[in-house]
C-alpha cells in the first residue's frame, strides 16, 4: 500500500460518511473543520510522545501502540485537509523521499517542540494563505515526526491505517 492508496481510502470513507450523516459542506467551512480537526490531532500526538515535557511535571507520554494509532489519525486528518485544498499530490511522498527523511538524526525534546509549532505554523500558513508550499513542508515535517522521532515504519502505518480504516468502516 502507498501513501497514494491510503489517501484515497481516507477519502472515500469520509464521503461514505458525508453520505451516511447527509452533510452538505460548503467551502471554506469544510476546509476550516477539516483543519481544526488536524490540529486537534496534532496537539493530541504531542501529548501523547511527551513533548509538553519541562512544562508539565508528569507528561502523559502514552505506549508506543497508542501512538502510533494517534499518528495515523494525523495522517487521515493531513489526507482530508489536503483533499479539502486541492493539494492531494503533496501527500503523494515517493519511496526516495522517504529514505532521505529516514537518514535524518531524531531530535531531542526542545528540538521536536520546535518542529512541532513549526509545522502548526506551515499548515496555518497554507491555509490563510493558500501557500501550498507551506502545507508540503507541514507535511513533511509530520513524516519526520512520525518516521524518525517516533520511529515508526512506513509497514507500521499502513498496518495500522487499515485496522482503524476497517474499525470506522464497520461503524458506518
Amino acid at each position: 500500500m502507498s501513501f497514494k492508496t491510503m489517501q484515497t481510502e481516507t477519502l472515500s470513507y469520509y464521503q461514505q460518511l458525508d453520505v451516511q450523516k447527509q452533510l452538505i459542506w460548503t467551502q471554506p467551512r469544510h476546509q476550516m473543520a477539516a483543519l481544526v480537526s488536524l490540529d486537534v490531532q496534532l496537539a493530541s500526538l504531542a501529548q501523547a510522545t511527551g513533548l509538553e515535557t519541562g512544562v508539565v511535571a508528569n507528561p502523559s507520554l502514552q505506549p508506543k501502540s497508542q501512538q502510533l494509532g494517534q499518528v495515523v489519525r494525523c495522517l487521515r486528518s493531513f489526507f482530508l485537509f489536503a483533499n479539502l485544498m486541492n493539494w492531494n499530490q503533496v501527500c503523494q511522498t515517493e519511496a526516495d523521499e522517504l529514505e532521505k527523511l529516514q537518514q535524518l538524526d531524531i531530535d531531542d525534546q526542545s528540538k521536536k517542540a520546535t518542529l512541532y509549532l513549526m509545522l502548526k505554523r506551515m499548515l496555518l500558513t497554507s491555509y490563510y494563505k493558500k501557500r501550498q508550499a507551506a502545507f508540503q513542508h507541514a507535511w513533511m515535517l509530520f513524516l519526520k515526526w512520525a518516521l524518525v522521532d517516533c520511529g515508526f515504519t512506513v509497514d507500521q502505518l499502513e498496518a495500522e491505517f487499515k485496522q482503524q480504516l476497517q474499525a470506522l468502516q464497520e461503524q458506518i
